[in-house]
């Protein structure tokens, strides 16, 4: 049997905990700088191989071929990879903090493989006032700044330009995490969950400023409001789109941050010049 393995994301340790006798692969390298286990917030996820014994119910959403999510039990349940069933799974998550498992239908029981781990996220950063978006970070200088932007924006692009620069430390060129620092702002941490250009790191540094990132004919810098900082981040973000009440609050938070930080969207070409325009400082 596998011992326990912890990871700690953005202030949250994430313990896998192998039953039956199942043998989990080693994590992939990005996981590295998150290996280990701090006091607070911690959620402990079983690994277990066969079918989930709780009755499917009603589907609550799709996002379809990857995953669904249906009523089940006393929780809720996310079918995941049923196109391809030698990967297969199903994550079992209890309500009000209840317990969490993955269960195994196919032979690959890689926990780090699909969007398990990252759905499992959402429900907790849903419930403790945090936000997983679609993000590059950048931490220089004790300040974070945000890229935001879907696939295809340019997140990659730019995290290797700042890289080239050396001035400060990439957290993650695709998947990012926000929560609130305790004192009116907001933290950015990096995720092990890269894009193509595989930068993961933890973070956890003040977010300064947000931009919101276009292709452009020129290098340009244009203040958003603050309705329109809200649709971005709607529109970058992974929510629980499947539960009102959630996604009530997550709008919330989306005006409470838009409200607080300075966003701008950001025209660029994939050149250094994009870099000289970052280096002002950043005001509405």
């Amino acid at each position: 049997m596998s011992d326990p393995l912890c990871f700690t994301i953005a202030g949250c340790t994430l313990e896998l905990r192998p039953e039956g006798g199942l043998e989990v692969p080693p994590p992939p390298a990005a996981f590295s700088a998150f290996r280990d286990a701090t006091d607070g917030e911690r959620m402990t996820l079983h690994l277990a191989a066969g079918e989930p014994p709780q009755p499917k119910g009603e589907c609550l959403f799709a996002s379809l071929p990857v995953w669904s999510l249906h009523r089940a039990g006393n929780g809720m349940l996310f079918e995941m990879l049923a196109h391809h069933p030698p990967r297969r799974r199903s994550l079992f998550v209890a309500r009000r903090r209840g317990l969490r498992r993955l269960w195994f239908q196919g032979a690959d029981r890689d926990p780090f493989a699909g969007p398990a781990l990252e759905l499992l996220f959402v429900l907790h950063l849903a419930e403790h006032g945090g936000l997983l978006l679609h993000g590059c970070g950048f931490a220089r200088g004790g300040r974070g700044l945000l890229f935001l932007g879907e696939s295809g924006a340019g997140k990659s692009t730019i995290a290797r330009l700042l890289a080239q620069e050396g001035a400060g430390e990439i957290v993650s060129d695709d998947r990012v995490i926000l929560r609130r620092d305790g004192r009116g702002g907001f933290l950015l941490y990096g995720t092990p969950w890269h894009g193509e250009a595989r930068f993961a790191a933890r973070g956890g540094v003040p977010l300064a400023a947000a931009f919101l990132l276009r292709h452009g004919r020129e290098h340009r810098k244009i203040p958003l409001s603050r309705p329109a900082a809200v649709s971005g981040l709607l529109q970058c973000s992974f929510a629980p789109l499947w539960d009102r009440g959630a996604m009530a609050e997550t709008l919330r938070r989306f005006d409470e941050l838009a409200g607080r930080v300075p966003f701008f969207a950001l025209e660029f070409l994939p050149d250094r010049g994009v870099l000289e325009l970052l280096a002002e400082a950043p005001r509405r």
